[in-house]
């Protein structure tokens, strides 16, 4: 018989996701970034301190590739259940005491126990352990190249009791660990240690002045155009003749308010709203100075009117909410000036900006926005971290077009094909800039590829760009997007191809881009060769990236068919906030019911 739809699809048991790992499956070289996975995001290097907040700088950030998978144990005997077979101590004796490694001083400075195990050099690794002080006056552990002091991989520091986890990337073919103490005489206990490859091709970046930063906001993006929205107690918000305390502001003098000075688009419509609440001032004014349309508008608190508006502008009041508070609203226009401040006085009467020492009224949830209309409030503490009450959230690295940048070790492709899935958004054209990239030029270095953005390349555009193997020339799609945009950008790239073929093919939100151009005869052949990947700037000097990465994965392996494409932009577009439904339709089944599958029957679902 014939069953509804919706009955149908609430039947549907076992349905599995599409995740991106499957396109690792054979375990193919590349890269699996999601800024999303707060597991995958540290701020050092060593991975000892997670991401926990937006607003943090990553200096680590993990590849999902292969599943962050661990390798075999390197470290012989780290749980001590053999005693101390396999550890050698240098100015110390050795022994087991409840289990656990104690490590006692001879007389020295310092004292260690120590243990080699090979490595290979690029590759990561995750070291843990515990530590138990007994009486020394420091405890350490290193990770290095050589049995003595110094740690060339690892340095914990001081450490007190607990247990640890760090990374690390090996610089030679035979590493150390060392747990060490100071103090004559003195001891302590080490347990489980463990040294672990861990699979990948793991982002990094030392400098802490060039690491992009975690950051969220809602999907659909950001609107409120203001910073520190529910505190204006921030120094972004300035004070003239008034106090403020939570979301209290106190007259200080006859005439005072809370004010912002603010840039804007030209040529353009803004709302600012402001919930705004009587204290012993029964009403507050709105005022904007300096653009076009400088003026104020009264609202009265008590009654819930507009009051008086000035000319050129347009005011509204919402109806009060469950605390009180009503939403006031004043829209102008910034032709021709952009900037200028924003004001919030308490006032005792309609027309008039005095008000008695002493008197308040209470303010929450500023919002400016460009159009004529005041939408849902966003909150922003930062501008890394705007959420929206009900709608759910997207995380991105930001970068910042200044320097930010990220680079793994060596990836070696064995293949002379790839693809890269980009959710992105940028936020300039005014420069080149170069999102991804392995090798040093895209343009210039053999068996190379890039996803590129900006000015330089044509106008307001994003690229890919592809270097063969021993070519004359390079091969790039190109399509035109003005910024700022969201996009999620999707390239093939195979060297074997012919010039003006498809050797870069591209795909922008799940649909065909026009080609852009070509140069030179021939791409060459041969496989893609082994490079470092760079995330934000051509090997990292130059070129910077001014916009937000919320997911990559660059692949070599085989081309891929239209539905793991379409599986994939699809899960792209789920980590960028973006809407490209019009290529899916999650309703439609397999007659025999194994997978979804969008409106051209391409399987983007696969059910277990």
């Amino acid at each position: 018989m014939n069953m509804p739809l919706a009955i149908l699809n609430r039947r549907r048991r076992g349905f599995t996701a599409f995740s991106p790992s499957a396109l690792f499956a054979l375990a193919e070289p590349g890269v699996w970034y999601d800024p999303s996975d707060l597991t995958t995001l540290y701020q050092d290097t060593a991975g000892t301190t997670p991401v926990t907040a937006a607003g943090q700088t990553v200096a680590l950030m993990l590849d999902k590739s292969k599943g962050l998978a661990l390798g075999t144990e390197l470290v012989t005997n780290g749980d001590f259940s053999g005693g101390t077979t396999g550890w050698t101590a240098t100015g110390a004796t050795l022994s087991v005491d409840t289990g656990r490694l104690k490590i006692l001083s001879l007389g020295g400075t310092y004292a260690w126990a120590y243990q080699a195990f090979t490595t290979v050099v690029g590759r990561t690794y995750r070291l843990t352990y515990s530590l138990t002080n007994g009486d020394a006056t420091a405890c350490y552990l290193y990770v290095d190249t050589a049995a003595g002091t110094g740690a060339a991989n690892y340095d914990s520091g001081v450490e007190a009791d607990g247990t640890y986890t760090a990374v690390f990337v090996a610089t030679a073919t035979t590493t150390y660990v060392k747990p060490f103490i100071a103090g004559s005489g003195k001891f302590a206990f080490y347990d489980n240690i463990s040294v672990r490859e861990l699979a990948g091709n793991h982002a990094t970046q030392s400098i802490f002045a060039a690491r992009p930063t975690y950051s969220i906001e809602p999907v659909g993006g950001r609107r409120n155009l203001l910073t520190y929205s529910e505190d204006l107690t921030n120094a972004a918000w300035l004070k003239a003749g008034v106090s403020v305390s939570g979301n209290v502001i106190t007259a200080t003098s006859t005439t005072g308010a809370v004010y912002r000075s603010v840039t804007i688009a030209p040529a353009a419509t803004h709302t600012l709203s402001v919930k705004l609440k009587a204290g012993s001032a029964p009403f507050a004014a709105i005022r904007v100075l300096d653009f076009s349309t400088s003026g104020g508008a009264w609202f009265n608190l008590s009654s819930g009117a507009v009051g008086t508006v000035d000319a050129g502008l347009t005011a509204f009041i919402s109806p009060i909410d469950a605390d009180g508070y009503y939403r006031c609203e004043v829209r102008f226009s910034a032709t021709p000036d952009v900037s200028g401040d924003l004001y919030i006085y308490p006032t005792n009467a309609n027309s008039s900006y005095s008000v008695t020492v002493g008197n308040t009224i209470q303010a929450k949830e500023a919002q400016l926005e460009l159009g004529s209309t005041a939408t849902n409030y966003q909150r922003v503490t930062t501008q890394h971290d705007v959420t929206e009450a009900g709608v759910a959230s997207v995380s991105y690295l930001y970068f910042d077009g200044a320097g930010d940048n990220m680079v793994t070790s060596t990836i070696t492709p064995g293949i002379d094909k790839a693809q890269i899935f980009a959710g992105v958004r940028k936020l300039s054209d005014a420069t080149a800039q170069v999102i991804a990239e392995t090798g040093t030029n895209s343009f210039g270095t053999s068996g190379s590829l890039a996803l590129l953005s900006g000015a330089g390349l044509g106008s307001n555009l994003n690229s890919y760009a592809l270097f063969g193997t021993g070519s004359s020339g390079y091969a790039a799609d190109f399509i035109a997007f003005t910024a700022p945009i969201s996009n999620v950008l999707t390239g093939q790239f195979d060297i074997a191809q012919s010039v003006g073929a498809s050797e870069v093919f591209l795909r922008a939100n799940g649909a065909t881009a026009t080609r852009g151009s070509t140069t030179g005869t021939t791409l060459g052949t041969g496989n893609f060769l082994a490079y470092p990947l760079y995330l934000g700037g051509r090997a990292g000097t130059s070129l910077f990236f001014n916009g937000h990465l919320y997911s990559l994965i660059t692949r070599f392996g085989a081309t891929l068919d239209a539905p793991t494409i379409a599986s994939t932009e699809a899960y792209v577009a789920g980590k960028t906030g973006i809407n490209i439904a019009n290529n899916i339709s999650p309703t439609i089944f397999a007659r025999d019911d194994t997978a979804v599958l969008d409106r051209f029957n391409q399987i983007i679902e696969r059910r277990a």
